[in-house]
């Protein structure tokens, strides 16, 4: 009777956690490895083209981007005449595209030639990867020692199940399949958040048409196109007229031919300077990983409005930055000689993550939607001035909200004016044309 005791102690000990089930894209997942010399590097506006030739000869063309995991590499490892070896999606449904040489996305590089201590797969609860060969299996042993973070090195609370990882470690084991406990995991679908969304192009103003207060503008580059304003457009240089050359930032999809483009940022073309509209990391380096900042004492870092920006990090925000010179590595490096902090449609908390959306907030028994700015709550205005019969007035020019004919505030200030007292609290955001504000406030119209 102690011996069956004994057994069935050892099974409640020893069952290993249920793992849920992976998708089929999980399941059947392979990383492929090429190892050789760069022929190539030619840097893009969202990432660099790595042309390699293996041993063999034969040539693969790597895609490196804010979401490539650099393992003992650095930017500057890639370049002309470096041995990179590049880990790439090789699953039998990710065939390369077909023209040569191949082309595929690096989802990590490492310096030099690979002494197999880089994994990248799918793991499940127990630590153990998906793999389509059993014998490329590696087991996960995780202990309070191994660090976990994101691509760009912040760590990260976050679980692994399930997620693309890299996996560094040391020595395996000699068991089926091998174990190991890893000396560091990077959670790869993380970065994938740090992808600039930002694209530029570029053309003269033809013609400026006004239509209640909006003001849409004809553009010949090497296409047509129509840009629109929208609320927080940031004219870096001001109005513009027939006969500017412009260049439009813009977070809409253009890869086709687009003729009408929202625009984010608008800077007239100067030879004196260079404009940069994208979100920058902790380390302030672009989403598309081509720009890194470093700022010093004569940087002006403002808001919209050309007040001074006053809170203690940028970091994860949709900033526009205007330089002179860079350097030539990747990320160029350059001293910013202004940063303009821009209006958020979406308001990005630490790490990059979305801004999330409740309702649970009532004025009335009406919703009033909520959403976390940091650690506070803020409300959808006009929806609490609607279910108080306050009537709003929205003024474009200003980005400021009257009441009775009375400003009340501005979005990017954090003064606030209502019933003839001035309140200090975190300065009001437009998210998808509408704007929020600290609940604080919302108490302060009852």
């Amino acid at each position: 009777m102690k011996k069956l005791l004994t057994i069935i102690f050892a099974l409640a000990v020893f069952t290993p956690v249920a793992a849920s089930e992976p998708e089929k894209a999980q399941a059947d997942f392979a990383a492929g490895t090429v190892t050789g010399n760069v022929l190539s590097a030619t840097k893009g506006e969202t990432q660099t083209e790595v042309l390699i030739s293996d041993e063999n000869g034969s040539q693969t063309m790597f895609f490196v981007n804010g979401a490539t995991y650099l393992s003992g590499a650095s930017p500057a490892d890639i370049k002309k005449g470096a041995v990179l070896t590049v880990y790439y999606d090789a699953s039998p449904n990710k065939p390369a595209l077909q023209i040569y040489p191949p082309q595929r996305t690096a989802l990590a590089v490492t310096k030099g030639k690979t002494d197999g201590s880089l994994k990248v797969g799918y793991f499940d609860a127990n630590g153990l990867s998906y793999d389509i060969e059993p014998t490329n299996k590696l087991k996960l042993n995780i202990n309070s020692s191994v660090v976990i973070t994101d691509a760009a090195g912040n760590a990260s609370a976050e679980s692994f199940e399930n997620k693309l990882i890299a996996v560094e470690y040391a020595t395996t084991t000699r068991s089926i399949p091998p174990q190991t406990t890893p000396t560091k995991i990077v959670i790869l679908e993380a970065a994938e958040a740090k992808v600039s969304k930002f694209s530029a192009v570029s053309g003269t103003v033809q013609k400026i048409t006004e239509t209640g207060g909006a003001k849409t503008y004809s553009v010949k580059g090497e296409t047509e196109f129509t840009l629109v304003e929208k609320l927080n457009t940031y004219f870096l240089d001001g109005a513009l007229k027939s006969g500017d050359k412009i260049t439009v930032f813009t977070e809409d999809d253009i890869s086709g031919a687009a003729e009408r483009i929202t625009a984010s940022v608008v800077a007239k073309d100067s030879a004196n300077r260079t404009v940069k509209a994208d979100r920058f990391d902790n380390e302030l380096i672009s989403y598309d990983g081509t720009l890194k900042l470093v700022l010093d004492d004569n940087t002006d870092v403002l808001l919209q409005d050309g007040k001074l920006f006053s809170e203690k990090s940028f970091a994860n925000r949709k900033l526009a930055v205007v330089y002179g010179t860079a350097t030539k590595s990747l990320p160029a490096i350059a001293t910013p000689q202004k940063i303009i902090v821009l209006y958020e449609d979406a308001v990005p908390l630490p790490g990059g993550e979305k801004t999330p959306v409740d309702t649970s907030l009532k004025i009335n028994d009406k919703i009033i939607t909520t959403i976390s700015v940091g650690v506070n709550k803020f409300g959808a205005l006009r929806e609490a001035a609607d279910a108080l019969g306050i009537k709003l007035e929205w003024k474009a020019d200003t980005k400021s909200v009257l009441i009775n004919g009375l400003p009340v505030l501005q979005i990017g200030n954090g003064t606030y004016s209502f019933g003839g007292t001035q309140t200090e609290l975190q300065a009001p955001v437009l998210i998808d044309g509408r704007t929020f504000v600290p609940v604080e406030f919302l108490d302060k119209l009852y």
